[in-house]
């Protein structure tokens, strides 16, 4: 689900689907959108077992294309799960997973205080060794 700018209310109207801090950092943002699963199966009624298996890769080729067009996608945990689910009478089989906005690479100095730190702050990944386990298992 997604809105452009330019759709005007109904772009107002999902952007606050995000968390306030989010739409802090997000509020340029010319495009805001919600991941949504469908988490059981039309056919039989049985749980779909890949739904977010399915919504991670259809997100991945989202930001592929994106990044193919100079857009940059930046997806989000933080989000206002009851005001959507309301407000869009999201229910079951359906969940929503995440919100996303896809825009233009901004400057950090646009930002304000503890976000322009963040955004210019040097992310540390996990070594490959304590993510990827050969030949075994093991579970922290």
């Amino acid at each position: 689900m997604y809105a452009l700018k330019q759709d005007g209310d109904a772009y107002d109207k999902l952007f606050l689907g995000l968390n306030e801090k989010n739409r802090v950092w997000a509020e340029s943002a010319p495009m805001v959108g919600f991941v949504i699963a469908k988490t059981r199966f039309t056919r039989n009624d049985k749980p779909n077992q890949h739904a977010w298996y399915d919504t991670g890769m259809a997100m991945s080729q989202l930001t592929l294309q994106a990044t193919d067009m100079n857009l940059y996608v930046h997806q989000m945990a933080g989000i206002e799960r009851d005001y959507l689910t309301e407000e869009y009478s999201i229910k079951a089989p359906f969940e929503i997973i995440c919100g996303f906005v896809v825009g233009y690479f901004g400057s950090p100095e646009h930002l304000d205080g503890s976000l322009a730190e963040m955004e210019k702050s040097v992310q540390q990944r996990k070594k490959l060794s304590e993510i990827i386990h050969h030949c075994s298992w093991k579970q922290e």
